[in-house]
């Protein structure tokens, strides 16, 4: 990085934004694919992810594209990249933690997530109730 340079083309390789590379290229390897393979098929198989947007300029690119949604990668592996790329939690996102969740879904499933994405919650006990 440049010194003294606040280009965002310059400014984000932060110590970060490695780790998550590192931890990526780690996975890759361990599952024989590609970096490129793995990050798609993880970016697509996110909660809340419809469409992946991706681009080739080379044959070769397009059926690496094509082949990232051909496997599955094993919880443990994408817990391990989850957790190298959760961003930090500020106002108001830390309304989308589990424990605010948990309280407003009460322990109902909400939509089709892998296991493990939301713990279950059980709560216990009478909730308010609105009587007519």
């Amino acid at each position: 990085m440049l010194k003294g340079s606040n280009h965002p083309a310059l400014t984000t390789f932060s110590a970060r934004n490695l780790a998550i590379v590192a931890e990526l290229e780690a996975v890759a390897k361990q599952l024989s694919r590609s970096m490129a393979e793995v990050a798609l098929n993880w970016v697509a198989n996110r909660p809340g992810v419809a469409s992946v947007i991706v681009g080739a300029t080379k044959l070769t690119q397009l059926a690496q594209n094509i082949a990232a949604l051909s496997f599955e990668i094993p919880s443990e592996l994408q817990d391990r990249l989850d957790a190298v790329s959760a961003p930090k939690r500020s106002f108001p996102y830390t309304l989308f933690g589990d424990e605010v969740q948990g309280m407003l879904h009460g322990g109902a499933t909400v939509g089709a997530k892998r296991h493990g994405y939301v713990p279950d919650v059980l709560i216990s006990g009478s909730g308010a109730t609105v009587a007519a």
